[in-house]
C-alpha cells in the first residue's frame, strides 16, 4: 500500500491491522526464531527465516520512526515478505514432530530408557511440593 493511493479510511484500517494483528504476530514469530534455533535442523538457518526477520524488522523500525518522530514510509516493509517462510516453517514443524514421534517411540519401546525417565520424573517430583506442582498446571492452562 503506497501512501499516495489511499483514501484516510483505508490507511487507518490498514494501520489498525497492522498494529493489531501484525505487528504483534511478527514479533512473537522473531521471539520464536532467536529463542528455538536449537530445533532447526542442520548447521543453517533457512534463507526465509532471515529474511523474515529482516523484513519485520525493517517494517517495525519505519512504523515507529512514523510514530514517534512523524517521519512519513510507505507504511509497508523495506523487505518483501519471503515466499518460501511458510513452507520453511512447516517443513521445520514436520521435522521435530517426526522426531518427537521418534522419541516417544524409543521411550515406550525400550524398557531401561522407560525406566530412566521415569526414575528422572520421579526425582523431580520429590524435588517439587504438590503445591508448586499445581501453581505450575494452573499456569499452562
Amino acid at each position: 500500500m503506497e501512501s499516495g493511493s489511499s483514501s484516510d479510511s483505508e490507511l487507518k484500517t490498514w494501520l489498525f491491522w497492522a498494529d493489531a494483528d501484525f505487528f504483534p504476530r511478527n514479533e512473537k514469530i522473531k521471539k520464536l526464531l532467536s529463542k528455538k534455533t536449537h530445533l532447526i535442523e542442520g548447521g543453517n538457518v533457512p534463507e526465509s527465516y532471515l529474511t523474515f526477520l529482516d523484513h519485520h524488522n525493517s517494517w517495525k523500525i519505519s512504523h515507529e520512526r512514523w510514530l514517534q518522530q512523524g517521519i512519513a514510509y510507505g507504511w509497508h516493509s523495506k523487505i518483501g515478505w519471503p515466499d518460501q517462510f511458510e513452507n520453511d516453517v512447516l517443513c521445520t514443524f514436520n521435522e521435530l514432530k517426526k522426531r518427537h514421534a521418534i522419541l516417544i517411540g524409543m521411550i515406550t519401546e525400550t524398557p531401561g530408557l522407560q525406566q530412566y525417565v521415569s526414575r528422572k520424573v520421579q526425582r523431580l517430583y520429590r524435588k517439587i511440593s504438590p503445591k508448586q506442582i499445581d501453581q505450575k498446571a494452573i499456569k499452562l492452562t
